[in-house]
């Protein structure tokens, strides 16, 4: 709690303090993570200033750049109040956003200022399941060692950087700072915030990683350490290696950037009441 208050304050010094925490029981933890949608309410706590009333089209200008057209409209969740931040998040391989959406309907009025936007990936083949398609923000081939994914495919992991950048421009152009939004994710969406993240020439408040990594690791450079990062992952998780978060908490932190790392006893790749609470 401490730590989505110094997010808001701007206050919270780079802590390179790994938390581990003891697992809370077979019920709190069998939420699946592509359906973590508690988790998503606090991700969104934590940055408790976004929110925003502007419809995004598939293709709209964002300044002198189109979204692209290959990612279907993003699906919004409009703030009940006056909109002051807005928080973006990306699904995982085979998501959608819409499924994230629908529970964000009926939100407290503590984030009545904050919108909700949820993009979609394209549908495209995916290697490591046999060329089945899949909405991705990028192809997989299957490495083990998610470091040395290279982030390639129909579209890649530098057409979903720049179509992310636009939407976090084009709040920007509804009157939402770059400092009152936050981009968050899931497994792959985890991914693709991150290395957008770090790649940002204007901070936004804030990215979360959630059971994350970073493709094309030993060739990456943080470009952006004003933003906060907040990484999360289970010690159990199977499909991505907690040492994917730890090296990029590592990274982080050895190039100035503020950032934290909470790691979980027994968790796999799912999320359970003590995430849910620590990332609040």
């Amino acid at each position: 709690r401490e730590w989505c208050r110094n997010v808001l304050d701007g206050g919270m010094e780079t802590s390179s303090t790994m938390s581990t925490q003891r697992p809370l029981g077979v019920q709190s933890r069998m939420v699946v993570l592509f359906l973590a949608f508690p988790l998503l309410v606090v991700v969104l706590l934590y940055a408790g200033v976004y929110g925003g009333n502007k419809e995004i089209q598939p293709v709209a200008k964002v300044g002198q750049d189109l979204l692209d057209t290959r990612y279907p409209e993003p699906a919004v969740v409009e703030a009940k109040g006056k909109h002051s931040a807005t928080v973006i998040f990306c699904h995982g391989l085979g998501g959608t956003g819409k499924a994230y959406a629908s529970k964000f309907e009926n939100l407290g009025e503590s984030m009545n200022h904050i919108k909700f936007v949820f993009p979609n990936a394209p549908v495209q083949p995916i290697t490591r399941s046999g060329g089945k398609q899949l909405r991705a923000w990028f192809d997989m081939v299957g490495k083990t060692d998610r470091r040395e994914e290279l982030g390639q495919g129909k579209t890649s992991i530098e057409d979903s950087q720049k179509y992310l950048e636009a939407l976090i421009r084009r709040e920007g152009n509804a009157g939402i700072p770059a400092n009152r939004i936050v981009i968050a994710g899931i497994s792959q969406g985890a991914a693709l915030s991150l290395y957008t993240g770090i790649h940002l020439k204007e901070p936004v408040a804030a990215v979360v990683s959630l059971s994350g990594y970073i493709p094309r690791f030993n060739q990456t450079i943080v470009q952006n350490t004003r933003s906060k990062y907040l990484l999360c992952h289970g010690k159990a998780d199977k499909m991505i290696a907690p040492k994917m978060s730890q090296l990029v908490h590592q990274l982080l932190t050895s190039s100035g950037a503020s950032a934290e790392l909470k790691l979980y006893d027994g968790l796999q790749h799912t999320t359970n009441a003590q995430e849910l609470k620590d990332v609040h």
